[in-house]
């Protein structure tokens, strides 16, 4: 299959030509290119290269090779020895300079279409046929465009170098895996398409054919039918519990990428820890001259299988469950891992609730035992939270004990809980907080009592704005973009929300000046009633009538404020009608029995207290009656009224006079008298 597309590429590529290769930078590992690396077009890459051959500098050689499948650490070593290698190939073939002979950066044109790629070289030798391309790249960091050995040829040499130089031929290889039943449509072509093929059809539930990706040779013969699908099972479940399998990082060349330590025909594609020792996880190249480069994984890695299962795998519950568990999968998780993701989560509700309900209790204990109020505040505010922080790690430990953390809904899922948690703690310990400080300030006759309710309103928003700006950041929304924007739009929005700013510092002046608390009657013009609220940007009233009156706290400020409920004392001022027909005497014994009343009362402020016979109404004699009552309650006030009415009815009954009622009498001139 892939000798097929590498040939349909080969002939298109005249016709339409091949992009130019991208990387971030050209071999950042070796270093600045040396001064006489000249590689700006074909003809003077290929004749550099051939030059640092015939000099033996392999390291200066390395600068014309595509080095972007090798680690940038690792590329100053291996990047002379690949050149090396190249070079002897190149030099067993009698390779010419004068084999390519473009002097033009953009390489060979057909049809007006740059191609950038050329082929220095097609060989065939020893069982083998190979070619050698040189390709236009450019490095986006500096904007160079060089002409490079591909990749492909950089994977390629040291097997060339194996068999061309080295003399080693290949040859036909005796079947792999005679145990298993003849397979068909295996796509082990390189180590990425072998590593894909093995994992969809482990993902399938296939494991007889995932057994074909394993080199059972140290399986004996008999035993491979049945031992195999069972070493492709837990190989898998051991990839799937550590995320240890991924094809994007695996080479896509046929021959593989050289890499440190390792022989040629090896490529690898995880490492784990056992016991303290690491097992890389390797593929093999079974080059067969008939079939190609075969990739399979190494018989030493299949011989570390059972070991990697006991350490990394489900144990028996991984061995015999349904294949359904792991061929159906959803949002990124197999079955399997939905059923354990659900029983995580009502197991981790269930035990965490109740746990996190005995830590709340614990805390409270504690708490009780300082002499301190704060940690009282964070005793309570745990009750709830606690849990949910429970539950969040519980999903966590249990989720990379099976492996469910490697997954982005789960790990999101774990975050979101502790988020959610973390801001649930925080808003409660906030009120809790608020309350102390404001019994307190309270208790002390503090400035600071006024600001309390803006305090935690603000608090309050503030708490909620960072738990959801940590939920956007969690599911993926740019926060800082979104900030940014925020900041940009923060003067249009001021502008447009003046009279709600206005409003705000209204509601700083207020509780700055403390004109009232929470709980007072006030009067606020031709409003009067209970304040119940005080917002940011309004003040809550309800009247006597029991309505919710909501008032601008721009309004409040602007207005005349009168509290009632700050009086050290009530007001009683009733005024007397007498009848005129009352003699003065008797007025005189009205007025001497009511100071009489007032002296003796035990709830009548005698500071300004006083009785006098005020003046002459049109229709009544008018006596006032000005004193102050000892309470703040309005409903104890009119029960003392009411008593002190009743007594000075029964004094102005009792000396003879009577309350008067308006009259008028009219005079009509020239009547008869």
């Amino acid at each position: 299959m892939r000798v097929r597309l590498f040939l349909l590429l080969w002939l298109v590529a005249p016709v339409w030509g091949l992009e130019v290769a991208v990387r971030d930078a050209i071999n950042p590992g070796l270093g600045p290119p040396p001064a006489d690396v000249a590689r700006g077009t074909p003809a003077a890459s290929f004749r550099g290269f051939l030059s640092a051959c015939a000099a033996e500098d392999f390291r200066r050689a390395a600068h014309f090779l595509d080095l972007a499948e090798i680690p940038k650490e690792q590329q100053a070593a291996l990047g002379p020895e690949v050149a090396e290698k190249l070079c002897r190939v190149l030099s067993r073939l009698s390779a010419r300079a004068q084999a390519v002979t473009s002097e033009s950066p953009e390489g060979p044109v057909e049809g007006g279409v740059p191609l950038n790629t050329v082929v220095a070289l097609r060989f065939s030798r020893s069982g083998i046929s190979g070619e050698v391309w040189l390709r236009r790249t450019r490095d986006a960091a500096t904007g160079e465009l060089a002409w490079l050995f591909t990749r492909r040829t950089v994977s390629s040499a040291p097997f060339w170098y194996r068999v061309v130089v080295e003399g080693k031929k290949p040859t036909a290889q005796a079947q792999l895996n005679p145990g298993l039943t003849a397979a068909t449509d295996l796509s082990q072509g390189s180590p990425r398409e072998a590593l894909e093929a093995f994992l969809e059809a482990a993902r399938q539930g296939n494991f007889e054919q995932a057994a074909h990706y394993l080199d059972l040779s140290t399986v004996p013969e008999d035993q491979q039918a049945v031992q195999g699908p069972l070493l492709a099972r837990r190989l898998f479940l051991v990839s799937v519990r550590r995320n240890l399998l991924q094809p994007e990082r695996v080479s896509n060349d046929p021959a593989g990428t050289p890499e440190l330590g390792l022989p040629e025909d090896r490529e690898r594609v995880g490492v784990l820890e056992v016991r303290g020792r690491q097992v890389d996880l390797l593929l093999a190249d079974r080059y067969d001259p008939g079939v190609g480069h075969r990739w399979v994984f190494a018989p030493e890695t299949v011989a570390e299988i059972p070991t990697l299962y006991r350490r990394h795998g489900f144990g028996w519950v991984g061995d015999h469950l349904p294949t359904v568990f792991f061929a159906v999968s959803f949002v990124g998780l197999a079955l399997w891992q939905w059923v354990t993701l659900a029983l995580l989560l009502s197991l981790g509700f269930w035990v965490s609730r109740r746990l996190g309900h005995f830590v709340a209790l614990l805390a409270r204990g504690l708490a009780a035992r300082t002499g301190v109020r704060w940690d009282d505040a964070l005793a309570e505010a745990l009750d709830g939270p606690a849990g949910l922080w429970l539950w969040s790690v519980l999903l966590w430990g249990g989720g990379s004990f099976l492996g469910l953390m490697t997954t982005a809904v789960a790990k999101a899922l774990v975050k979101l809980l502790a988020i959610v948690a973390s801001t649930w703690f925080f808003f409660r310990l906030w009120d809790r907080l608020s309350s102390q400080w404001s019994s307190l300030a309270q208790e002390k006759h503090s400035l600071v009592f006024g600001f309390i309710p803006i305090f935690r309103r603000i608090g309050r928003i503030l708490v909620v704005t960072f738990g959801l700006l940590a939920v956007l950041h969690v599911v993926g929304v740019p926060v800082t973009t979104a900030l940014a924007g925020l900041g940009i739009g923060g003067v249009a929005v001021a502008f447009a929300a003046q009279k709600t700013l206005e409003n705000i510092f209204a509601a700083v002046a207020i509780a700055a000046d403390r004109p009232f608390s929470l709980g007072d009657t006030v009067r606020i013009g031709s409003l009067v009633g209970t304040v119940e609220d005080l917002g940011l940007r309004s003040t809550r009233i309800r009247t006597f009538e029991r309505t919710v009156v909501t008032v601008p706290n721009s309004t409040v400020v602007g207005s005349e404020v009168v509290n009632l409920s700050a009086r050290d004392r009530m007001l009683y001022n009733p005024t007397l009608s007498l009848v005129y027909d009352t003699h003065p005497e008797k007025l005189r014994r009205v007025l001497a029995a009511i100071r009489e009343l007032l002296a003796t009362h035990p709830r009548v402020v005698q500071e300004g207290a006083r009785c006098r016979f005020r003046g002459f109404g049109e229709s009544a004699l008018l006596v006032e009656i000005y004193c102050h009552l000892q309470t703040q309650d309005w409903g104890e006030y009119l029960a003392l009224a009411e008593e002190l009415n009743f007594s000075v009815a029964e004094i102005v009954a009792r000396e003879g006079s009577a309350f008067a009622f308006p009259t008028r009498t009219v005079y009509v001139a020239g009547s008869a008298s």
